[in-house]
């Protein structure tokens, strides 16, 4: 049920906010190495260099990343392929390859492999999928293909074909999954019969006098048995598989094409590579690959192959592209390569989702092109998104910490004279002004990248979590030194997290697990561990992992999303479930609390809110109408993360990349004092707090915070802010004083390996 609250004054004045911009933090992002397109819930998997894999989905026209997957630390992961959902497995199935000779099933419901097999050949360079008659491929080092089968519980060998050449490089699966192409290091094609185990044909890439013959990169087998190939010299080939026979043979690349990618319809071919080029090749409308039918002799002749053409070049990249996949919205009427057909429409939005091809690379960028490269569409260029705690804040004693793949740094801001918005000049040392790096921690015996790292607010207490859990206690910072610090080891109670954050009172350490439970650390003289177990799910599959914690101002109630967009809430005085979040079709990317109330607010896609009060156990209506105009200008970028001003609880600030968004609540919040317990006391089962709410009693003084970066900033209610870069962080240290950390990408390219030059006329 509803409960009707009188809102006021939702328009308000600009705000004035004193802004510390940080540009240090250098997290450069991890090249992609692979795209898989699953249509059914039309998700993109995406894989890292570093063995990152991420799913994106198209929700309401925007896409945005709907889970992280941590790597294995030293697994150089090399393809992925999706298997679409099923009765068996709702979720879908996604299966990775490496060079570490094993085939790993990833769970998407707890965020972590599976299980994992031997590919029975070596190390496996290339992996494709057959859906209807569930196979899956593996090319192998010593040159076979293995061939397995896909089952309920995982998946079995089924039989080797032996090719009798150099290692496969890649393979392809025809459409009717009867056929397979494959695509080795001495420039060899051949084309299988899965089911029979026969070899139909086999060539070799010209070489042009050279002494070796081009590495076959990509392979696509169409269903018309038309093989196309990109190899290392820049051609792209089209084959006739049944005679062997070369049709057309492109040099449209400079460098070696890497990828290759088709529509559903197979009237467009997409080839890229080293020299970052995307080119569309469109076979000939007016040549059907159709039966002549010879009636007097009785003779029916094979269809005749068809003609291509290169139609479009594109170069949204600027390095190289290592992977290309066509998306397709899973309501398109057009089909999947209809350049000019039909486009489907997305719920609530009107917007047109057409067809678009999905191209990444070098640069880390994820590109969305038009199918039709002649029309005017222009590219969508999405960032990688920075992790939920790639940079975390300790507001009290204004340290920052950075976190990478297998490591974490701890920064002093600059500590100036200021009160508000207004600012007093630093009379301090110019070193004292600037930021300093105080503390390079990296654990020892790290088994996966790191998926969390937390701060406690007053700095004493650090955490972060890979395949266990690891908690390190901050002594004193002084000028010149760097501070102490050692581990506190913890009981065996703790399990691998995927999210973690510190209580406001730093008395507690609030763990989203991987198996799904809420694990709640009291920190003290002694150390205890209680964990809570959320509802059971409907189907077997086991208990989604939490992937984001909100934590009320008075640490009476924590807030968790999990992995199938479940928002509940906890009670930390009893320790235990009080509530799921009612969400009313809001498909839930961020949640926080409101300030010194127990109103939960969780952001959609389209800036829409939900708000839900704890207390009550009711749905808060919201008053505030979002304009076409303001959904137009958000640039195709989810919200991350929702941040509130001590200063104006009512209103919440949108958080994305590039853009923030100020909105107003329907619901004023009247702060009130709040009685915070001593540090180091912990609180038992049945224990009340008290419900007094507002600011702590403990905030540093307004002489301890400012700097010398800081200026005062306008940001008014309603209206888009884009005058930040791509942000990692982006929180309140008090009232009126924020930090954003920075990122230019100008900067980040800096850090990427030379791009393919190209000769100009001339030179």
């Amino acid at each position: 049920y509803f409960v009707e609250m009188d809102s006021s004054q939702l328009r308000r004045s600009p705000r004035k906010v004193a802004t510390h911009r940080c540009r240090f933090v250098d997290q450069i992002p991890h090249a992609v190495e692979w795209l898989a397109f699953e249509p059914k819930r039309c998700r993109l998997a995406v894989l890292r260099a570093n063995a990152d894999i991420e799913i994106w989905r198209l929700s309401s026209g925007c896409w945005h990343r709907e889970l992280f997957i941590a790597g294995v630390i030293d697994t150089p992961v090399r393809r992925l392929v999706f298997r679409s959902c099923t009765a068996e497995h709702p979720d879908g199935r996604l299966f990775s390859c490496g060079l570490h000779s094993m085939i790993t099933e990833w769970d998407m419901r707890r965020l972590g492999p599976g299980a994992s097999w031997d590919s029975a050949g070596g190390a496996a360079w290339c992996l494709d999928i057959d859906e209807v008659h569930n196979q899956l491929a593996v090319g192998c080092e010593d040159g076979c293909c293995s061939i397995f089968r896909l089952t309920a519980d995982g998946i079995e060998i089924s039989h080797r074909l032996v090719t009798q050449s150099k290692r496969i490089l890649s393979m392809a699966f025809a459409p009717s999954g009867i056929h397979l192409a494959c695509g080795t290091e001495n420039g060899n094609v051949q084309v299988w019969s899965v089911m029979n185990r026969k070899l139909l044909c086999s060539y070799v890439l010209e070489s042009e006098g050279r002494r070796k013959p081009p590495r076959v990169w990509a392979v696509l087998l169409l269903s018309d048995m038309c093989v196309v190939t990109g190899d290392s010299s820049g051609h792209v080939n089209f084959h006739d598989a049944r005679y062997a026979t070369l049709v057309q043979r492109f040099a449209s690349h400079q460098a070696d094409v890497l990828a290759l990618a088709a529509t559903s319809d197979e009237k467009n071919v997409f080839a890229s590579g080293v020299d970052h080029k995307v080119v569309l090749f469109t076979a000939h409308p007016s040549r059907q690959a159709e039966p002549v039918t010879l009636s007097r002799l009785g003779i029916k002749l094979p269809p005749v192959p068809r003609k291509w053409f290169l139609t479009g070049i594109r170069r949204p990249h600027t390095h190289d592209v290592r992977a290309l996949a066509v998306a397709v919205p899973p309501n398109n009427e057009g089909g999947a390569g209809s350049v000019a057909g039909q486009s489907a429409t997305a719920e609530g939005t009107g917007t047109a989702l057409a067809p678009m091809l999905v191209s990444a690379g070098v640069d880390a960028q994820l590109c969305f092109l038009p199918l039709d490269f002649l029309s005017k569409k222009p590219t969508i260029k999405l960032y990688p998104p920075p992790h939920y705690s790639s940079c975390v804040l300790a507001q009290k004693r204004r340290l920052l910490v950075s976190q990478e793949d297998t490591e974490f740094r701890v920064w002093q801001l600059p500590l100036s004279e200021s009160s508000g918005t207004q600012q007093t000049p630093a009379k301090k040392d110019a070193k004292q002004d600037l930021p300093q790096q105080v503390l390079l921690v990296r654990p020892k015996k790290m088994q996966r990248n790191i998926m969390c790292t937390a701060i406690s607010a007053d700095g004493v207490w650090i955490s972060c979590s890979d395949s266990e859990l690891r908690l390190f206690k901050l002594g004193k910072t002084t000028p010149g030194k760097a501070p102490s610090v050692r581990r506190v080891w913890l009981p065996s109670e703790p399990l691998p997290s995927s999210c973690c954050m510190f209580s406001p009172d730093s008395s507690m350490l609030l763990l989203g697990t991987l198996e799904g439970f809420l694990q709640v650390v009291q920190l003290g003289s002694s150390v205890s561990v209680h964990s809570l177990r959320p509802p059971a799910v409907t189907d077997s599959n086991g208990t989604p992992a939490i992937m984001r914690l909100a934590v009320s101002s008075d640490s009476q109630w924590c807030a968790t999303l999990d992995s199938m967009q479940r928002v509940l809430v906890y009670s930390l005085d009893v320790l235990a479930v009080r509530i799921q979040m009612p969400l009313i079709g809001l498909i839930p990317l961020a949640i926080n609390f409101v300030p010194n109330s127990a109103t939960l607010v969780a952001a959609g896609l389209d800036l829409q809110l939900r708000l839900f009060d704890v207390d009550r156990c009711c749905v808060v209506p919201s008053e505030y109408a979002i304009t076409d105009e303001t959904l137009t200008a958000r640039k195709d970028e989810a919200v991350q993360r929702l941040v509130f001003n001590p200063a104006d609880p009512n209103t919440v600030l949108l958080c994305a990349q590039t853009w923030l968004f100020p909105r107003p609540l329907s619901v004023e919040v009247t702060p009130t004092g709040v009685e915070e317990k001593p540090q180091g006391s912990s609180s038992k089962a049945g224990s009340r707090r008290s419900r007094k709410r507002g600011r702590s009693d403990d905030t540093p003084s307004d002489e301890s915070l400012g700097g010398g970066e800081e200026k005062p900033e306008l940001y008014k209610e309603g209206e888009l802010m884009t005058k930040y870069g791509p942000m990692l962080h982006f929180d309140f240290v008090t009232e009126d004083v924020a930090v954003v950390v920075e990122q230019p990408w100008l900067r980040v390219m800096e850090h990427f390996p030379p791009a393919f030059q190209r000769h100009q006329f001339g030179t």
